[in-house]
């Protein structure tokens, strides 16, 4: 997406959602703060990603791994209200 991030997916013309693995993206709920470096290095670059993506105009949204695995329903129904919305 622009040069700034590989998108898990892109809803034309300005959605995007990522899928974030609760380990590598350090899941708040799961982990208290990051730990390894590549956590560390996984959340700066997602803060800044984000960042970038609605300075350019996207809406960004983030699902985490054991939400997709667990609560199904709930997340179809977070990506459909925001759908709404827009």
């Amino acid at each position: 997406v622009k040069n700034i991030c590989q998108a898990d997916v892109v809803i034309k013309p300005n959605v995007i959602i990522f899928a974030d693995g609760d380990y590598w993206h350090c899941n708040p709920r799961r982990y208290e703060k990051p730990k390894t470096s590549a956590q560390i290095k996984n959340v700066e670059r997602d803060k800044r990603v984000d960042i970038k993506l609605i300075e350019e105009g996207y809406i960004v949204k983030r699902l985490w791994e054991y939400d997709l695995l667990n609560r199904k329903e709930e997340c179809k129904k977070s990506i459909k209200n925001m759908l709404d919305g827009w």
